[in-house]
């Protein structure tokens, strides 16, 4: 994942697509399920992407593709209003578990 052009580290996955630079990435067809174009997130709204990428129901579900440049209207936008809720605790990865402040 590269956010405003800087790779994001993710020690906390639990699992993600296979990506192998020159077999499996984002020139190869096909191409890895890691890989999207660039997205921009629209007002108020927030791009979501869940901690098990393989099994996850995230922002990004329906625009992942091995083929094909899935269309614009496949993103799934969390939106301030639909936010309910404030995390306030850190269970998972153990080493990290503690009170969000």
């Amino acid at each position: 994942m590269v956010v405003d052009g800087t790779p994001l580290s993710e020690p906390y996955l639990g699992s993600n697509f296979p990506y192998t630079p020159g077999k499996l990435d984002c020139s190869t067809t096909p191409r890895s399920l890691r890989c999207f174009g660039p997205v921009a997130v629209p007002k108020d709204s927030y791009l979501m992407l869940g901690d098990n990428r393989t099994d996850s129901s995230d922002s990004a579900y329906r625009c992942r593709s091995s083929e094909a440049t899935p269309s614009e209207d496949c993103w799934r936008w969390a939106t301030r209003d639909g936010i309910v809720g404030k995390a306030s605790a850190v269970l998972w990865p153990v080493s990290r578990m503690g009170v969000v402040r």
